[in-house]
């Protein structure tokens, strides 16, 4: 069992570390650090949030499977409503096709974005997969 946590530890450290180095990416315009090759859309803010919270989540429940962790619930709860909010937000704003602004709180995207319906917004499919995790 421990051998799984270690795994599941590592691999929750990568997804924060991907989300860390795509928000330095997007604050200081370095393009590798915002997508893999200069012609794919790049990671949007809220994603790469997610990301850093979704590594938090997956790596305090590995961590409370060996021991009990009291800030654990506190964890858990605060960094799931906060991923919630956001992408329920924008979804929700998508559908309607409202711009809900909470996209251009951190990094500010220029209107005519590929492939995105307003600036800073993830594409759909994120969206729908960010809900579903």
């Amino acid at each position: 069992m421990t051998d799984n946590l270690k795994i599941v530890k590592c691999i929750s450290i990568i997804v924060i570390i991907t989300g860390i180095l795509v928000m330095l990416g997007l604050i200081l315009d370095i393009q590798v650090l915002k997508s893999i090759s200069a012609g794919w859309i790049s990671m949007k803010f809220m994603t790469s949030l997610s990301f850093i919270l979704s590594g938090i989540l997956l790596y305090t429940i590995a961590k409370t499977q060996e021991k009990y962790l009291l800030s654990a619930p506190i964890i858990l709860l605060s960094c799931s409503i906060i991923i919630l909010l956001f992408i329920t937000t924008t979804l929700i704003g998508l559908l309607f096709g409202y711009d809900t602004g909470i996209e251009q709180l951190f990094i500010k995207e220029l209107p005519n974005t590929a492939q995105t319906f307003f600036p800073g917004v993830p594409s759909v499919p994120t969206i729908v997969r960010e809900v579903n995790n």
